[in-house]
């Protein structure tokens, strides 16, 4: 169903409307006002509707009712910025459209709330799927092997290296990443966080370009998520020379970023979320399912549709391997293909900074006059090769603003 429904022409639209346009941006909720917060706006608005979508094809799972849902969830994104109020109006139209499916009129009635809530429970949670959130770069391995983190390719050694450089001047733990020795996956009951995820993978690689938590503005922090090789190139050289690199190490950064970025096709790559059977790894059930039907009783439907509906497992440590059979692999959007060509451009006027030239370019002012001179008599001879880069997004801020958002 959710590839039928992502294939239609309207939805290609919709997304493509929701992340562009800036009447569907999403209010920061507390956030600070500056350029970074405001680029990742649409970026939020994105995941929530593709939230709605899969929770649809979950629960309905019935394409005769989705033209009226979609005409419904754009009304709403239009008139509603705050995350909180927007979530529970998406809550309230699974409701209705439920109600529609079971041809139920009067939502007021103790037995018909009970009818709604056990449809929704019985098809999102206790036959429901947790999700896994990744690039297509390990997608057949994924299929072929089942999700076992010990299969993962990490370049652990190439990443510590990098995080050696930036640890040295203060930033620590630049590049997230798993350690040979903690080798798990991250499973996750909201579709919306495994779809950010499977957008800002493989993590290490997009830190290294875009999404470390150190990055702050005067960066492309979308580049990664468009896959601008030039952009990411870009960040990663003004980044190293904030930082006071050398340029022997800044080198390095970059040609390991160039490396991976040709061996992980990520020009070509997609984000991918699996599927995963909740009840083949004992997460078909909800320890309050209860008393969530206890408050429908008394309370607004709404409420205990909500209930279901939230996340309760923002990020769960696998550790041991999932099953082939237990998962179905969805390939998702990219937000590449649902960007705006000429707003690219916008972020590029700046293209191909030279290594060289921009790194030593008022050095003097941002430098003292001794490292300065160290870095000169160091490596003001080297030869850098011509390398590129990736991208960022601070990751790790995004990630405790959406599992606020989400929780």
């Amino acid at each position: 169903m959710l590839e039928k429904i992502l294939s239609r022409t309207d939805v290609e639209e919709f997304l493509h409307e929701v992340l562009n346009d800036q009447k569907f941006n999403l209010d920061n909720n507390g956030l600070s006002s500056n350029k970074k917060d405001e680029d990742i706006k649409n970026l939020y608005s994105l995941i929530t509707m593709m939230d709605a979508i899969i929770k649809f094809s979950i629960i309905v799972d019935n394409e005769e009712f989705f033209e009226e849902y979609l005409l419904q969830l754009r009304r709403m994104l239009k008139r509603i910025h705050n995350v909180e109020d927007l979530e529970y109006g998406i809550s309230k139209l699974i409701c209705k459209i439920v109600s529609l499916v079971l041809n139920i009129s009067d939502l007021e009635d103790t037995s018909n709330k009970k009818a709604i809530l056990s449809y929704i429970y019985d098809r999102y949670i206790v036959n429901g799927y947790m999700f896994c959130g990744f690039d297509s770069s390990i997608s057949d391995n994924f299929s072929i092997n089942g999700i076992d983190p010990r299969n993962i390719d990490i370049p652990v050694e190439r990443i510590r290296q990098i995080n050696h450089f930036f640890n040295n001047r203060g930033f620590i733990d630049f590049a997230k990443f798993v350690e040979e020795d903690d080798a798990h996956v991250i499973i996750t009951d909201s579709s919306a966080l495994a779809y950010f995820y499977a957008l800002a993978s493989p993590r290490y690689l997009a830190d290294i370009c875009a999404t470390s938590e150190y990055m702050n503005d005067g960066y492309d922090i979308c580049a990664f998520y468009r896959k601008d090789y030039e952009a990411c190139r870009n960040n990663i050289i003004k980044f190293s020379k904030f930082t006071r690199l050398s340029m022997n190490e800044a080198s390095v950064v970059l040609q390991t970023a160039t490396s991976l970025w040709n061996k992980l096709d990520v020009n070509n790559s997609k984000p991918c979320i699996a599927f995963i059977k909740r009840k083949d790894i004992g997460r078909n059930y909800l320890e309050d399912i209860r008393n969530i039907f206890t408050i429908a009783e008394r309370d607004d439907i709404v409420i205990s549709v909500s209930m279901i509906l939230k996340s309760n497992i923002n990020a769960e440590k696998r550790y041991t391997p999932i099953d082939n059979k237990s998962f179905d692999i969805k390939v998702m959007p990219s937000y590449k293909e649902l960007y705006i060509v000429a707003e690219e451009v916008m972020f590029n006027e700046e293209k191909h900074v030279n290594l060289n030239e921009f790194y030593f370019d008022d050095l003097e002012e941002e430098l003292n006059v001794n490292y300065l001179s160290n870095v000169v008599n160091n490596y003001g001879k080297s030869t850098i090769l011509g390398l590129i880069g990736m991208l960022m997004i601070t990751l790790g801020a995004t990630l405790i603003i959406l599992f606020t958002y989400y929780t």
